[in-house]
């Protein structure tokens, strides 16, 4: 099962996917879509971002964060950690800070250092983190499952939260348009 897509600046499109568990990796040519790259990651991958540098960060829900390269063909795990619980969302912040959405643990920061991560904030205001976005601001938004949508200032070292809107429905993804307008799926 597809669960996220993420499009690198070279225009490869990175695919998550649930079943037969693994990160795809396809150019498109404007009719027609070529698997380029295959890794399996486990099960569950479930959401897919890409950094600046073209770094692939990778929510495996069973597995933790999980950092990879791509060479076009063939794709390299530079790093993973597992601080328990189920990652379900990722997002990366223009600074390189890397977000994850917990299910059961709800929102982390983590700096990246091209082998390793470092853990840097944790917080848990209830419900179930389900996706994670970040406003060129840095602000960043939290999909949390029964518990509506979240924003949070982070300054390196803690979240601050800002804002809660419950919406009565189960929140699952937030996205961020270059306006700064925001959208939730729920």
């Amino acid at each position: 099962t597809a669960k996220d897509i993420a499009l690198a600046s070279d225009g490869t499109i990175f695919l998550a996917a649930e079943s037969n568990g693994g990160l795809r990796a396809y150019t498109y040519n404007g009719s027609s879509f070529t698997n380029t790259g295959y890794i399996n990651t486990g099960d569950h991958a479930w959401d897919v971002s890409v950094a600046a540098d073209g770094t692939i960060f990778l929510a495996n829900y069973e597995g933790g964060l999980q950092a990879y390269t791509f060479d076009g063909s063939t794709f390299t795990n530079t790093a993973n950690i597992d601080d328990g619980g189920k990652a379900k969302g990722v997002a990366v912040a223009s600074d390189g800070t890397v977000f994850i959405a917990n299910e059961d643990d709800g929102l982390r920061a983590y700096t990246y250092n091209g082998s390793s991560f470092t853990n840097t904030a944790h917080i848990n205001d209830g419900g179930e983190g389900n996706g994670v976005a970040v406003s060129t601001d840095g602000t960043v938004f939290l999909a949390n499952d029964d518990d509506g949508l979240r924003a949070y200032t982070y300054n390196g070292s803690s979240f601050i939260n800002t804002a809660h809107v419950i919406t009565g429905e189960k929140a699952n993804s937030v996205s961020i348009s270059s306006d700064g307008t925001v959208f939730l799926a729920n």
